[in-house]
């Protein structure tokens, strides 16, 4: 894991917090944890879910029905491992790096991350990347969303939608998986509240997986000024139309980094602003109107030589 991704460290604690916490050197090496990873940290274990299914890392299930049926073939086969070759479903004995399981499961989340972009946004839905990441958890946990776009045109983000949200015949921000009662209440925050809560409680901070490269930051800057001269579309999020956080956020996305899509939400992150004279290329710049009706704002990223590049 390499502490890039906020939504996947959040999926880790809910999946195997104990082996999270040892990854990230916050507990020794134990019986347990020693079921699931090697204690160099750079292979996972083989292991047993539920019946006749076999897992690696953080839930990523690879076999089921003792083997007969082998899933993220194409995934895995992208990282030069043949997952259906009987080789890695030996419990307990079996192993993989670390690397490309977790390459794998960042693989498949942003594809069920897409698929809840592009069912919302062609119902109409805008949503928040942190709203997002909650149904992504939600479809990572059922294999669907459910009824959601037709419970929240229906209510909005309310505690109505909240009891209306059918996944399975699972309310899933009621009673999780299988009854999960603190998962649950941990998605409903996020897409409540934007905040990503662990499940030994603790709330992730943004700014802890900041791993930004020069290399990325050069990219993000010159991808920018390849983009200029793009139309402004008020709403738009790319490629080539663009407002003003739709370019901020479509410029991150494509490193994988997930910022937020409009000004009102990047108020969440206020205990992290600094002055003018500490910016660093590649930090986004927020201007607000404290006057305008609803505290409009604009954003940039700031590239150096007191010079920031905007969609104006």
């Amino acid at each position: 894991m390499d502490g890039s991704d906020i939504f996947f460290e959040f999926l880790a604690s809910w999946e195997n917090n104990a082996v999270r916490l040892y990854i990230n050197g916050d507990t020794d090496y134990n019986s347990y944890v020693a079921q699931y990873i090697t204690q160099d940290k750079k292979n996972y274990i083989c292991y047993k879910d539920v019946e006749n299914t076999r897992n690696f890392g953080f839930g990523v299930c690879h076999s089921n029905d003792y083997g007969a049926t082998h899933w993220h073939v194409a995934e895995y086969a992208e990282f030069g491992i043949d997952i259906a070759s009987g080789e890695y479903d030996s419990v307990g004995v079996s192993q993989l790096s670390v690397d490309i399981v977790d390459g794998v499961k960042k693989k498949l989340i942003e594809g069920w991350k897409n698929d809840v972009k592009n069912q919302t946004e062609n119902a109409g839905i805008q949503l928040e990347n942190t709203q997002i990441d909650a149904l992504t958890a939600i479809m990572y946990q059922y294999g669907n969303i459910g009824n959601f776009t037709s419970a929240y045109q229906s209510y909005g983000d309310s505690e109505e939608f909240r009891n209306n949200f059918v996944v399975n015949g699972y309310l899933p921000f009621v009673d999780g998986w299988e009854g999960d009662g603190l998962r649950a209440n941990a998605n409903w925050t996020l897409f409540h509240e934007g905040k990503y809560i662990t499940s030994d409680g603790e709330q992730l901070v943004a700014s802890d997986f900041s791993d930004y490269s020069n290399e990325t930051v050069s990219s993000i800057i010159e991808m920018a000024k390849s983009k200029l001269g793009c139309q402004y579309v008020w709403g738009s999020h790319g490629p080539d139309t663009f407002d003003c956080t739709g370019f901020v956020e479509w410029l991150f996305r494509q490193q994988g980094i997930t910022v937020p899509w409009y000004t009102e939400a990047y108020r969440e992150y206020t205990q992290y602003e600094i002055s003018m004279d500490e910016l660093q290329p590649g930090d986004v710049v927020m201007i607000y109107n404290t006057e305008a009706s609803g505290g409009v704002g604009h954003a940039g990223i700031y590239i150096g030589n007191d010079e920031f590049i905007h969609c104006s």
